[in-house]
């Protein structure tokens, strides 16, 4: 079990944690020794838990990618200049705010009752089952992006997202949109 209990600050460009079938628990803050320069990916078959969150706003990681082996439960608030792929399964163990570029999450999302919040440059995709009662909230991360809902076909530079996995999983409770855009 790789258990850091207080905040763990990263350097080097990329930090690859291989724990085999052993749990990760960060129980402080991951961020990044200079903004956008060093990526997280955490390889376990095991359960990977991020409690206080990644990164910060003015010192966000560039990637944070877990592999498809064992499962995810996020906390806190995510923020990476690049992208943010889950490959395992992911459930909310506390209200969630995810800032990224692109996200995957590839395995499925249990929401349970908590929000999950994504304020994305790019695009999010949707892979596995979704299930719970928290509110799901999507908007870009700049005021000015278009977004496009649906599958496929976005033009570049405008933010993607596709619903109907989400929606088709029972997720009724959506928001699309910023309040200043």
């Amino acid at each position: 079990v790789c258990a850091p209990a207080g905040p763990t600050t990263l350097a080097g460009p990329t930090r690859r944690i291989e724990a085999g079938a052993g749990d990760v628990h960060f129980a402080g803050a991951v961020v990044g020794s200079t903004h956008g320069s060093q990526s997280l990916v955490v390889e376990s078959s095991g359960t990977t838990r991020f409690d206080a969150g990644v990164g910060t706003g003015t010192l966000a990681l560039a990637n944070l990618a877990t592999d498809a082996a064992g499962s995810t439960q996020l906390g806190g608030s995510l923020y990476t200049t690049g992208n943010q792929t889950f490959a395992d399964a992911v459930t909310l163990v506390a209200a969630t705010a995810i800032d990224a570029n692109d996200v995957a999450f590839g395995g499925g999302l249990a929401l349970g009752t908590h929000d999950l919040v994504l304020q994305l440059g790019g695009n999010f995709s949707f892979g596995g089952a979704a299930s719970g009662t928290g509110f799901v909230s999507l908007a870009p991360r700049d005021a000015t992006q278009a977004i496009y809902i649906g599958s496929g076909g976005a033009v570049p530079g405008e933010v993607t997202f596709d619903l109907n996995p989400l929606l088709s999983a029972g997720i009724t409770r959506i928001g699309v949109g910023r309040a200043d855009g």
